[in-house]
């Protein structure tokens, strides 16, 4: 199989964000996540103090704790923490850490099975200078406010040179 995206290697700054999990897994995912963002979305607000229905120009979905076992894993829905304020009740707090990340543009939702199936598996198998680094969360970035935007997103896997 070819690799459907162009994957790039760059340094990324940690992530103060603020926002709302859920637990789920691969096989339930596409039901959990939407609902999350959905629920985020009303309340997004609140973490930014604009007005409702006005939304930031980034958005983030990073994923915590996955058991390879079972395939479950801690999904938020979040946005960049402002400086010193507390979580909301009902958020909270989260931290995605500085360092290597692969990524790649993802056209659509629709596009993003097979854009992880490109950062974990196929582009992996052809690296002789990066390996997975399982120490550190994934995330996907987006530029509205909601998981099921329209238009194209970036994903990033942690990575570490061999």
């Amino acid at each position: 199989m070819s690799q459907p995206f162009a994957v790039s290697v760059t340094e990324q700054p940690a992530l103060a964000l603020v926002g709302m999990m859920t637990r789920t897994s691969m096989e339930h995912s596409g039901r959990d996540c939407p609902a999350l963002w959905e629920a985020f979305a009303r309340r997004i607000h609140e973490v930014t103090g604009g007005d409702p229905g006005v939304f930031p120009a980034h958005s983030y979905g990073p994923s915590f704790n996955v058991d390879p076992q079972t395939g479950c894993f801690d999904y938020w829905a979040a946005v960049a923490a402002p400086t010193g304020a507390a979580a909301p009740q009902g958020m909270e707090r989260v931290t995605v850490p500085a360092g290597l990340y692969a990524s790649c543009v993802a056209p659509s939702l629709a596009a993003l099975a097979d854009a992880y199936a490109t950062l974990f598996q196929i582009w992996p198998a052809s690296q002789a200078e990066y390996g997975m680094d399982d120490a550190r969360p994934c995330y996907e970035r987006y530029h509205t406010v909601t998981y099921a935007n329209d238009g194209s997103f970036e994903l990033f896997v942690p990575v570490k040179k061999k």
